[in-house]
């Protein structure tokens, strides 16, 4: 989730090998998922429980790039 922000102004920027592919990120605001997730999370005000969210969605994901946490 950290990508929601980057580049934007005042957001971390990270153009390293790190990042998620334009494809990867076009697929996934594509979605009906993604999109309703990225909506709620704009909503959520508090900077520090956004941190907060993406940390335990990082933590569900785990290191593995994510596959752990999917069915």
């Amino acid at each position: 989730m950290p990508f929601f922000f980057e580049g934007a102004p005042g957001g971390p920027q990270k153009l390293d090998k790190s990042s998620p592919s334009p494809a990867y990120v076009n697929e996934f605001i594509s979605s009906q998922d993604g999109l309703r997730l990225i909506k709620a999370f704009m909503r959520i005000e508090n900077a520090d429980l956004r941190r907060r969210i993406v940390n335990l969605v990082q933590e569900i994901a785990g290191s593995d790039g994510g596959k752990k946490g999917r069915k």
